[in-house]
């Protein structure tokens, strides 16, 4: 637990480093220039003198953050990966899948046209990836995740069926279900108006190419 504690500190520095040479330097106004926000130190803090030089050095490091830093530091965990970039393959959109999911299953990935893939494919750097036996054996895994692959102009395929023709499909049933009301209305006299984006439902609009 110990052990765990300090390698926590540690990768908190390191974060709390990078963010202090990534974040944009904050605009100085006439009259005033903006100095980061220090934290007060709490009652009972001076316990941290005890605390081991590298611990003690990260704690600093973390008290130093202005407000802005801090936010940075928390939205960039926030997005962290923890998963290596996977190299491209000629011919081939690649990805991680997950080995867990009950409804997402590898199963039905290569149903759809994905197929794992095998360290070898990626090079040496990758074959420590690589496992061993079993069921897998020889595919790149990180946790429970498995690199895979799949045609391009298959994913292109089913992005487009999923993100365009999709959503079209259920524009079509709204704009039919206002029609529908709009001629109802007409008929006892009244109407219905429409709000600025309504007309824009329906747009016929070309196919997105996903990837290339």
């Amino acid at each position: 637990m110990v052990d765990r504690e300090k390698r926590l500190t540690a990768e908190a520095s390191e974060e709390a480093l990078e963010v202090r040479r990534t974040t944009a330097r904050p605009q100085v106004h006439k009259g005033h220039a903006h100095k980061p926000k220090r934290h007060a130190r709490a009652p009972g803090d001076d316990a941290r003198d005890d605390l081991p030089p590298d611990e003690r050095e990260a704690d600093d490091v973390l008290e130093s953050l202005s407000d802005e830093e801090r936010a940075a530091l928390f939205f960039g965990a926030l997005s962290q990966s923890a998963l290596p970039d996977l190299p491209e393959i000629p011919g081939y959109h690649t990805c991680w899948l997950t080995t867990t999911h009950q409804s997402d299953t590898l199963a039905k990935r290569r149903r759809l046209g994905y197929t794992l893939i095998h360290a070898d494919e990626l090079g040496a750097e990758w074959r420590s990836m690589g496992v061993g036996s079993g069921e897998h054996a020889g595919c790149v895994m990180c946790n429970e995740m498995i690199a895979a692959k799949i045609p391009r102009r298959l994913f292109n395929y089913l992005m487009q069926q999923a993100h365009h023709f999709a959503p079209l499909a259920e524009e079509e049933k709204i704009r039919a279900a206002i029609d529908q009301a709009k001629d109802a209305l007409e008929d006892r006299g009244s109407y219905l108006q429409e709000g600025d984006a309504m007309p824009g439902l329906v747009k016929r609009a070309p196919a997105p190419t996903f990837v290339r």
